[in-house]
């Protein structure tokens, strides 16, 4: 007879519903949580991913960079000896 008072007293019913509302609603919650928390994970670790890329694009770029000045320097300093050349041919033709 006592199994059958706890299932038919109303308060105790009430509360067992609401117990078993709440284990539900806790355990969705709780799931929701871990899956945002997860995509914020895996966010995280593709911008971890994209910030060491964009470095290594702008450490590639400044050495192309540099290597582009290097060049440009040498053939600004090449033009100038040849037109040092020129310049001094033009002299000696024009002044024997």
């Amino acid at each position: 007879m006592k199994a059958h008072d706890k299932t038919t007293n109303p308060n105790k019913l009430g509360f067992l519903y609401f117990l078993d509302f709440l284990v539900v609603f806790l355990s969705i919650s709780v799931s929701f949580w871990m899956n945002e928390w997860n995509s914020d994970r895996k966010d995280q670790r593709l911008h971890q991913m994209d910030v060491l890329a964009l470095l290594v694009d702008l450490d590639l770029d400044g050495q192309s960079l540099r290597d582009y000045c290097e060049a440009a320097a040498k053939q600004v300093n090449d033009n100038h000896h040849l037109v040092d050349d020129v310049c001094m041919n033009y002299y000696n033709e024009a002044h024997p």
